[in-house]
């Protein structure tokens, strides 16, 4: 938070954007992850957006690091 608030705040924020394990871009869900402790559907996107205000997208952990390669990494062409 120190680091928002230091940018300006909350209200600059537009969006954010969770890669996860099992995300499901589609129900902004993590399903059934069995790398993490927690069991079954956690609806993580409503999540932030109830506690945040602002507009949450989730996918799966390996596309979005694959979104950042290509974006700002070694995969930029």
């Amino acid at each position: 938070m120190p680091l928002i608030i230091a940018n300006g705040g909350v209200d600059k924020i537009k969006g954010i954007g969770i890669g996860a394990p099992n995300g499901n871009y589609y129900s902004g869900t993590i399903e059934f992850a069995p790398n993490l402790p927690w069991k079954g559907v956690i609806p993580l996107a409503a999540m932030f957006e109830e506690r945040l205000g602002i507009p949450t997208a989730l996918t799966n952990d390996a596309n979005a690091a694959g979104i950042g390669e290509m974006t700002y990494g070694a995969a930029r062409g």
